[in-house]
């Protein structure tokens, strides 16, 4: 019999989702911020990557549950000079 599996769902980030994020970088001993002023630097680092053209978060999510997160920069091709 083959057992029921959730589904995962693949989303963009966005700035209502900075406190889930926190807390699952905490889950993987990631370090946290550790006062306001920290935590303000994070949510606009956060902002940074999901408002910039070469920047960018991805979410897995289940069970309306964020389990995992990929952040990337994209560079422009290092072999070609800039036009």
């Amino acid at each position: 019999m083959r057992k029921k599996t959730a589904t995962v769902k693949i989303r963009t980030a966005g700035g209502a989702d900075i406190e889930y994020i926190t807390t699952l970088l905490g889950e993987l001993d990631r370090p946290e911020p550790k006062n306001k002023s920290e935590y303000i630097k994070f949510r606009n680092l956060i902002k940074k990557y999901t408002q910039s053209n070469n920047r960018g978060m991805v979410l897995a999510v289940t069970s309306s549950r964020i389990i995992g997160l990929v952040s990337f920069i994209m560079l422009e091709r290092l072999n070609q000079a800039n036009k």
